[in-house]
């Protein structure tokens, strides 16, 4: 319920697992290693000038840190497939790992509307933990892939990300989370945003932190967030050896959010909230000769809920304005939504609605920014105590503002799993992906199939 603390337990019983399981250990301080190494190596590839400006690599546009309400910590994906945490003997430390690796075949790595397909393997591994500390709790997570074409292997795609979360209780209605996460990865190929001509792939780096605080006075609850983002990327490199100057979107933003929540029930709180960014480019003026940098406004209301735990989440809308430095560009107001609801009606089934609408910058010569609409929906179905099935699909539009185009893009996913063992599962997917561009750029089509075996503890 929402009244409940962040880390899922009573004051009193958190007190008495806290007395009980003092017990230090090393392995919480190891698995904060390997995370500060992978935050390391996404600092260096920004000191080298290796998403949220340029287009991320899901396709998406990175939202602005207005955007981002106060939930628990995604441990890098794997959480949930991998179960429940489970007692290792360790003390106080929980902690799961995996190991997964697919072959398979992708008729458009290069998400192009010349569709060349190639074989291909991925590789991926990664671990997560948490940890009770003498106020609160501490939990990570960390992960590395690898994604290689055969045929065409100038698209292979590594991936390096990882989180580190604490959240401190000052006293029984106040308490603190703090966030460190980054990641280094390639560009999508073929958005808008990514010059088709490359004969390279860059690589970019997104490092950042985030402060929360909450305080809870009888059934009113003030939040207070603050967060830095740090986003750099390589050039590219053309067909004629010109170089496509992608590091004119290297950025820092600042961020602030103020939220007034009530709750009228246990499980049901609605708020307010009031925000601010502002983004500042290294380059002041971008080789197009357009100055981007901007500062950004957004007020939103909406509302919290937990229904005896079988529908929970949120649900807001509001405004939002932006005013950059170049006057060409000017203000640019308009509408933002975030929504993301989680039905389960029992333990074997779970169906996730999703919906959002942000507005953030783009490279696009004559453009200042992209609004992105999408829905999805994800339902994951459980056929026998060893078998699952698990469908996804989603339906985007991004809207580049001055220049007149539009891309629509649709996704859908089917997969299944086979639990041969705890620790063994049988993987097996089919995906498919549809661009289509109108007012300019290029349509495309691609179909991902993989199947795979993931050992998991």
């Amino acid at each position: 319920m929402l009244h409940r603390s962040p880390i899922g337990e009573s004051a009193p019983a958190r007190c008495r697992i806290v007395d009980r399981i003092r017990v230090r250990t090393e392995w919480p301080r190891l698995l904060v290693g390997s995370t500060a190494v992978v935050l390391l190596l996404a600092a260096r590839a920004h000191a080298a000038d290796l998403d949220p400006i340029a287009a991320s690599p899901d396709g998406t546009r990175q939202p602005s840190p207005l955007t981002q309400p106060m939930q628990p910590v995604d441990l890098s994906g794997f959480e949930e497939e991998a179960g429940t945490f489970a007692e290792d003997g360790l003390g106080p430390l929980r902690l799961k790992s995996f190991v997964e690796t697919q072959a398979g075949y992708d008729s458009n790595p290069a998400r192009s509307s010349n569709a060349m397909g190639s074989a291909t393997e991925q590789v991926r591994a990664g671990s997560a933990f948490q940890s009770p500390t003498d106020d609160g709790l501490l939990r990570g997570s960390i992960e590395a892939g690898y994604d290689h074409y055969n045929q065409l292997p100038m698209f292979d795609t590594p991936t390096a990300k990882a989180r580190l979360t604490s959240i401190n209780h000052i006293d029984a209605d106040t308490f603190l989370r703090a966030d460190v996460y980054g990641k280094v990865s390639t560009h999508l190929p073929g958005t808008p945003d990514l010059p088709n001509t490359l004969t390279n792939r860059p690589l970019y780096s997104q490092i950042g932190t985030s402060v929360d605080a909450e305080h809870r006075i009888d059934r009113l609850h003030l939040g207070l967030r603050g967060s830095v983002d740090r986003y750099a990327s390589q050039d590219g490199t053309e067909a004629d050896g010109s170089i496509s100057k992608l590091s004119d979107s290297n950025n820092v933003r600042y961020g602030a959010v103020a939220t007034v929540g009530y709750d009228v029930t246990p499980g049901f709180r609605p708020f307010v909230s009031v925000g601010a960014d502002k983004r500042v480019h290294d380059n002041s003026v971008d080789s197009n000769g357009y100055q981007r940098d901007s500062t950004g406004y957004e007020v939103k209301g909406g509302v919290r809920m937990d229904v005896a735990q079988h529908l929970v989440g949120y649900v807001d809308a509001g405004y939002r304005d932006r005013f950059y430095v170049d006057p060409r560009f000017g203000q640019r107001p308009g509408f933002v939504a975030d929504a993301s609801l989680t039905w389960t009606p029992s333990s074997w089934t779970k169906v996730v609605l999703g919906a959002k609408v942000t507005e953030s910058d783009t490279t696009v010569a004559n453009s200042a920014s992209v609004v992105s609409d999408v829905v999805s929906l994800d339902v994951k179905q459980r056929i026998a105590p060893d078998f699952s099935i698990g469908a996804k699909a989603s339906l985007g539009r991004s809207d580049y503002s001055g220049v007149g185009l539009t891309q629509w893009t649709d996704k859908e996913q089917l997969a299944l799993l086979y639990d041969v063992s705890k620790e063994v599962v049988l993987k097996g997917s089919v995906a498919r992906e549809h661009v289509l561009s109108l007012g300019g750029g290029s349509n495309m089509t691609r179909n991902v199939f993989l199947a795979g075996v993931r050992y998991q503890q």
